[in-house]
């Protein structure tokens, strides 16, 4: 969670609307599961299909789509990408309940810890780079 709060007052800081729309998703993502987990601290996670995690996937996957769709870069394409990864994460384990739960947690887990390090390239990118290619007289990619 150290590194989420970091990446998030970095975009905060120095990125531009998409990288505090993805980290401000991802924050909002991350307080809803904990209270989630506070609730209903018996919750199975990764021993069936987790509905819960499933939900929170395929709406992560909505929101960060309107982001990339309006943002004028790429790689919020590389983070709903990731996220897909965990929906079909959750479709493998429905389809074959014998899968191992270490799979299973690295499917539904692996695309939110890559997304915060996009976050964190996307703000470095936006917030140091592009200013310096543009001071220089070079064309911001």
């Amino acid at each position: 969670m150290t590194l989420l709060a970091l990446a998030t007052a970095l975009a905060f800081w120095r990125g531009g609307w998409p990288e505090r729309a993805v980290a401000s998703i991802m924050v909002a993502w991350a307080a809803i599961d904990r209270l989630f987990h506070y609730l209903f601290p018996d919750a199975e996670i990764y021993t069936s299909v987790d509905l819960w995690h499933l939900a929170g996937d395929l709406t992560g996957l909505a929101l960060f789509l309107l982001v990339a769709l309006r943002a004028d870069r790429i790689w919020p394409l590389w983070v709903c990408s990731l996220q897909l990864l965990a929906v079909v994460g959750h479709v493998l384990r429905f389809a074959d309940d014998t899968m191992f739960e270490l799979v299973y947690a690295i499917f539904i887990r692996f695309p939110f810890w890559a997304s915060i390090m996009l976050v964190l390239w996307g703000t470095y990118h936006e917030g140091w780079l592009r200013p310096r290619r543009a001071a220089r007289g070079m064309a911001a990619r």
